[in-house]
């Protein structure tokens, strides 16, 4: 009896604790991606827009992972985003200028861009779970796992649609001791794991449909007036 009594006290601490304010927690980006150094460059000159703004992402309860109190954080993870998938598509494209805004046709021929590549932001989860470890209810695990998915759309510089998709990326961290005492580090570490693990992923699966996409669907500019040559009985070729 003591025991659940103990329990439930210490249960309701941490719910009191969490949900006091809101914490807010800055993703900061992904500036390595290991996977990178083994793909194939993307040959071309490139505009890219990548919208941001989107994803102020409020955590919720998950029973798979755990008990949680949905007010323990809100992930901002808009500039981890940018910077995660800008640094991605400037390692692989071989020429890519990042753009404020979508181009028009006239835009892209100007400024002689073989393609305009453009990310829209669209829906984003992000769920933390904790769960007490068995007999020791001052301190327990807590886990993450979020995804985000955009719309990857690629637009020759007739400013016709030559392909789109939909790209969803996930993450988890890795579970995480976490004790009544000294709670918040522990939390706002593991939700930052989770999340820079689903720009990652979704960021490498992005680059995985770029580099099937545009070596079908676009060549890069032949070189203007081409140089002639003649076989041996003085035929141009």
């Amino acid at each position: 009896m003591k025991l659940c009594r103990t329990a439930l006290l210490t249960l309701i601490s941490f719910l009191l604790v969490g949900c006091a304010a809101p914490r807010f927690v800055d993703v900061p980006p992904v500036l390595q991606l290991e996977q990178l150094s083994y793909a194939p460059q993307i040959k071309g000159n490139y505009a890219v827009f990548i919208q941001t703004g989107g994803w102020q992402i409020r955590t919720k309860e998950s029973k798979k992972l755990g008990l949680v109190s949905s007010l323990w954080g809100t992930i901002l993870a808009d500039k981890g985003y940018f910077e995660t998938m800008k640094n991605g598509l400037s390692a692989t494209l071989q020429r890519a200028s990042f753009v404020e805004n979508e181009l028009s046709p006239e835009e892209i021929k100007r400024a002689d861009y073989d393609a305009q590549i453009i990310l829209y932001q669209g829906n984003s989860s992000a769920e933390y779970g904790f769960q007490f470890f068995p007999s020791f209810y001052s301190s327990g695990q807590g886990v993450s796992y979020m995804t985000v998915t955009i719309n990857v759309a690629i637009i020759n510089k007739d400013g016709n649609l030559v392909s789109q998709s939909t790209i969803t990326g996930e993450g988890y961290s890795p579970r995480e001791s976490v004790s009544r005492e000294d709670w918040e580090p522990p939390f706002r570490n593991i939700m930052i794991v989770g999340a820079q693990n689903a720009l990652s992923d979704v960021t490498l699966k992005t680059i995985s449909y770029l580099q099937n996409t545009l070596s079908v669907t676009h060549q890069p500019n032949p070189t203007k007036n081409p140089k002639k040559t003649t076989d041996p009985k003085g035929n141009i070729k």
